[in-house]
């Protein structure tokens, strides 16, 4: 007992511990436990307004440009035949081809060989002086003759004129290189020439999707261009790396003859005009005289079959003057024609027309003979 109460009295005379300023301490209102829940107001609040649309924004060029777009990859990927990977065998551009080693060597050499100023001008220096110690020694050589032969009583006899032999001159440097050099020139220029020519004699075919592309190569050592594209044509069996135009000519030949030939065979009348620009574009590429046969054969079928139909047209009007010219215009178409039974059909037409103008003057003249005696009567 004696130390509980020692214990409690101690615990009672501690000092209370120091509580904060009332300004710095947060009252909170007491919570009233079991208190009513606020009624909501009858008031009734205002509807609400419908939402607005949002406004369309506007992009601009430099947003557009800066966004990423997926590309769509195709699932099979497209790869060229070989043929097209193929290229063709061009000249070569080594200006040496087919020169002896030694005379190479010696081209290179001469090429590179250099002058300086100094080396020219003392070259020309030497040759001035030459020239002119010998056209002074000449001078007092004449002179000495003629003193002596001024001289009384002296004979002055001449030694024959010696021989001119011909005296090896020492051969000038720079106009030896300057040979040289304008030699190598000229070499380089003509197989720059050769090379031209020989790959613009040179075509080559590509198929593509189709299409024969005809390339020809240009006048220059290397370089092609395309001449045509033929769709529908395959290229000849077995292919090539270079053809000659023996070989392409009758490839575009013949694509315009079956274009002439189809423009022919439409239903109606045949647009003529559009038939013989087909024929001429075939004509420019003729390689044979048999080729050169056909064209001149359907140009001439087209021409006569225009005379034929303008001969109709005028001897349907019936007058002489119309008759005379359908005469004409058969007698034309005639002559392109060598087919024995057109040939008669086209003279038959002519005699028929003939006997019809004949018919008709010969009414004119009766007519005319009547009128002139119902006048006199």
């Amino acid at each position: 007992m004696g130390k509980k109460s020692l214990i409690k009295s101690t615990a009672k005379k501690r000092p209370a511990k120091k509580t904060a300023p009332a300004e710095q301490t947060e009252t909170k209102p007491p919570v009233k436990k079991n208190a009513p829940a606020e009624q909501p107001t009858t008031q009734s609040k205002p509807a609400r307004k419908p939402a607005a649309a949002p406004k369309a924004t506007v992009v601009s060029m430099r947003d557009i440009l800066k966004r990423q777009y997926s590309a769509e990859i195709p699932k099979t990927r497209y790869t060229s035949p070989a043929k097209v990977i193929e290229k063709p065998a061009l000249a070569s551009s080594d200006p040496y081809a087919g020169m002896d080693a030694t005379a190479v060597d010696r081209i290179k050499q001469l090429l590179s060989n250099t002058y300086t100023e100094a080396q020219l001008k003392a070259a020309a220096e030497r040759a001035a002086a030459e020239r002119a110690a010998a056209e002074q020694a000449a001078a007092e050589r004449a002179a000495a003759e003629r003193a002596a032969a001024e001289k009384p009583g002296v004979q002055v006899t001449y030694d024959p004129p010696p021989v001119q032999t011909a005296v090896d001159k020492p051969s000038d440097p720079v106009d030896t290189s300057l040979k040289l050099v304008a030699a190598g020139l000229a070499f380089l220029i003509l197989l720059v020439v050769w090379a031209s020519v020989s790959n613009s004699s040179r075509y080559v075919l590509i198929e593509n999707q189709g299409t024969l592309e005809i390339w020809k190569g240009r006048f220059a050592p290397k370089g092609k261009e395309m001449v045509i594209a033929l769709p529908g044509i395959t290229a000849p069996q077995p292919p090539k790396a270079v053809y000659r135009s023996s070989e392409v000519y009758p490839l575009v030949f013949g694509f315009y003859i079956e274009k002439a030939d189809a423009l022919l065979d439409v239903p109606g009348i045949p647009d003529f005009e559009a038939i013989q620009t087909t024929l001429k574009n075939a004509e420019a590429y003729v390689s044979t005289k048999a080729l050169q046969s056909i064209v001149d054969e359907r140009l001439n079928t087209i021409d006569r079959l225009i005379l034929t139909y303008r001969a109709e047209v005028a001897a349907g009007r019936g007058a002489i003057d119309d008759l005379t010219s359908a005469i004409g215009f058969l007698k034309a178409a005639a002559k392109l024609t060598s087919n024995p039974t057109q040939a008669t059909v086209i003279a038959q037409k002519i005699a028929d027309h003939e006997a019809r103008v004949i018919e008709l003057e010969e009414m004119a003249a009766a007519e005319q003979a009547t009128s002139a005696r119902a006048d006199h009567e």
